[in-house]
């Protein structure tokens, strides 16, 4: 279920979309056979690889292996996760989601949408204000900052005024006093009746999602007052872990794929934008979260970290190369002159001198060996020693994912330090060790297993009656892929709720686009010259022999346990394995 939805709404809205209607809005399809087919917009292709299949209303590329249904699509092409999907697919059928389908937080009885509507109500009164006498300060600021008309009109720049009720004085009811509050422009009095607005003397920032809706505000004080940058508070709507300003400026330069840079506040963003630099987004005053870089890593594999140049901006550098790593993307850091931000550069030197910065950004290795050579203590042994510390901490977050390249950064590493590489990886080996966490549900697993689990899944799709015997065997739980587990229990459970199968309706219960994927792709498979009887029997075998593989390596652990246990115990044991070894028992 959709976090906001029903399901019933969920089917609904599915049950009138047509898979081939609603992606002819994005790909050119031609009518092939049943199905229809189209150039990947997921991957370059020359050939046509990208399938829709208008019975099971699902698709799937045969050359990069995605695959969904309507919503899937829609997530995958659109970059928005599954409750927005569902929206925009409400959107594009016509369907009016019901009032009563409420928000997960926020004002009790308020509808989402209305949410929407009240941040563009407020956005606008703001924006008028800029224009007004008492806006003159809010506009002389942004003057100065070097912001063009075009772009206060572009990014929607505003001002509040002065004034402790400009929205609450004019909220004339109880339900809009609840809705204003809800989405945190007003906020309760402690102790007594009544609102008071949350920002106060500020020019306004607009904040958007990537559909163009505005989901919060950021005000700059233009007096004294603290704090200098205040953003809406954590609402149903908005999250200044999540969102990114920018992102829906942004999202055209995506498209074009490259990288994406990185900048901390909202006037970097826009001077960029007005610059002619458009792949550029900003984390609203925050560090760099794990949120933020799944966000960042549905548009790009590179970010280039372009924080402020002072000691502050060069510190969160420092944090987000490390959680950019962690989320498996390429990064580097640009540089600026001593004592600027991009907002400044870009104003002094133009947008051609700030696309070259972003060119010549360094890779994150260098970047670290450079800023750690001007530490004061880095002709030290214990400064070289911590500086060697953090850089290897970064390596240890790909090592595994990129060997390659690992392999070189160490070499690399011990050539600028003037160590042997064994000290080198012998250090990286007990960093790791030392934070390595493990998680047995998490357990890697092998190609063997991973198609065997596929083969189980496949015999589910294909034919349901299946799905009771496979899980009275047993055989999921003993799954080591955890989204093929969560795939397979999912099948269990519609199955067992419905007595039917429905692949789309499958991949609604998902909700992942990569499991959506993996299902789609397994439904590929499906065909009437496989004999799934027999392939259910070879599935059984291998599962069998796994587990008694896996008991035997159990057991050869307990050998040298044997002194430990009675003599009858002994025993017992010693022809349990004889009886394994001859295949005459499981147990």
């Amino acid at each position: 279920m959709a976090g906001f939805l029903p399901q019933h709404v969920i089917d609904e809205i599915r049950d009138r979309a047509d898979i081939v209607d609603i992606i002819s809005h994005y790909v050119p399809l031609k009518k092939s056979g049943r199905n229809h087919k189209a150039l990947c917009p997921f991957h370059e292709e020359k050939t046509p690889s990208f399938s829709v299949n208008a019975a099971k209303q699902i698709y799937h590329c045969f050359g990069c292996g995605k695959g969904g249904n309507v919503f899937s699509f829609i997530m995958e092409f659109e970059k928005v996760p599954f409750p927005q999907a569902v929206e925009i697919v409400a959107d594009r059928v016509g369907y009016k989601i019901p009032l009563d389908s409420k928000v997960p937080s926020g004002a009790p009885g308020v509808n989402k949408k209305a949410l929407y509507e009240v941040n563009a109500r407020v956005a606008r009164r703001y924006h008028e204000m800029l224009r007004q006498r008492d806006g003159g300060e809010a506009l002389l600021y942004l003057q100065k900052r070097g912001i063009s008309e075009e772009s206060i009109e572009k990014f929607y720049l505003g001002f509040a005024p002065d004034s402790w009720d400009f929205l609450t004085a004019k909220l004339k009811d109880g339900k809009s006093r609840e809705m204003v509050a809800a989405v945190g422009l007003i906020i309760r009095r402690e102790n007594e009746t009544g609102y008071y607005d949350r920002f106060r003397n500020r020019a306004m920032f607009p904040i958007y999602d990537a559909q163009e809706r505005v989901v919060g505000f950021g005000g700059r004080a233009l007096d004294d007052s603290e704090p200098k940058y205040l953003n809406s508070p954590e609402t149903s709507l908005f999250s200044k872990s999540r969102n990114l300003y920018g992102l829906n400026w942004a999202r055209p330069a995506f498209a074009a794929g490259g990288p994406i840079a990185v900048v901390e506040g909202y006037t970097d963003v826009i001077m960029a934008h007005q610059n002619g630099v458009n792949n550029v987004v900003a984390t609203l005053g925050t560090a760099l979260t794990a949120e933020h870089v799944r966000t960042l890593k549905r548009f790009t594999g590179t970010v280039i970290v372009v924080y402020d140049s002072d000691e502050a901006g060069r510190k969160a550098s420092q944090r987000g190369i490390d959680m950019l790593l962690r989320g498996e993307l390429d990064v580097r850091v640009a540089v600026l002159p001593e004592g600027q931000d991009p907002c400044d550069f870009i104003s002094q030197n133009g947008g051609e001198a700030f696309k070259q910065v972003l060119a010549e950004a360094l890779d994150f290795f260098d970047y670290k060996i450079a800023a750690g050579k001007k530490r004061p203590d880095f002709e030290t042994v214990s400064g070289q020693s911590d500086v060697l510390d953090d850089i290897l901490r970064s390596v240890a977050n790909f090592t595994l994912r990129n060997l390659p390249k690992a392999e070189l950064l160490l070499k690399k590493l011990a050539e600028s330090f003037g160590i042997s590489e064994a000290s080198v990886r012998a250090r990286l080996g007990a960093l790791t060790r030392r934070n390595r966490k493990y998680d047995k549900n998490e357990a890697p697993s092998g190609v063997p297993q991973r198609r065997l689990e596929d083969c189980v899944i496949e015999l589910m799709l294909a034919v349901p009656p299946n799905i009771d015997r496979i899980e009275k065997a047993g055989w999921i739980p003993q799954f080591q892929d955890k989204q093929r587990r969560d795939i397979a229990r999912e099948i269990v459970a519609m199955y067992s709720e419905r007595g039917r199968m429905d692949v789309a309706d499958l991949m609604d219960r998902l909700q992942d686009a990569e499991k959506c994927r993996i299902v789609a792709e397994l439904e590929s498979y499906i065909s009437d010259r496989v004999d799934y009887d027999k392939l259910y029997e070879d599935c059984s075998r291998q599962f069998e022999n796994l587990t008694r593989t896996r008991w035997l390596s159990e057991q050869f652990e307990r050998v040298g346990k044997l002194d430990q246990v009675s003599e009858e115990e002994q025993i017992d044991f010693l022809k349990k394995i004889e009886a394994i070894r001859k295949g005459e028992s499981n147990n």
